[in-house]
């Protein structure tokens, strides 16, 4: 069985795609994260700064696929719960 979640961290200036996702919250590490944009999310954010006096990305919901995340100063934690698998069953042969 494939986990549920998953946690990977983004770099400064660094852009992409994320796993496939429904659920999926950001985390600044070391201070603040700046530029950070999220595309394809009930909330989505451009340009902004992450920090720990806020605002803050928890519990954010994927609304379009691919979730786009980009973080252009500072580095992220990205806390991802992934959408469940299949059951082998519904998957066909293999």
């Amino acid at each position: 069985m494939a986990p549920t979640a998953c946690a990977w961290a983004r770099a400064p200036r660094s852009r992409g795609p994320c796993p496939r996702a429904r659920d999926f919250s950001l985390l600044p590490l070391a201070g603040e994260a700046g530029g950070v944009t999220i595309e394809g999310a009930s909330f989505p954010l451009l340009g902004d700064t992450l920090g720990p006096a806020g605002p803050t990305a928890i519990s954010n919901v994927v609304t379009m696929s691919p979730l786009l995340l980009s973080v252009g100063r500072g580095s992220l934690l990205a806390l991802i719960e992934r959408e469940p698998e299949p059951p082998r069953s519904a998957r066909g042969p293999e």
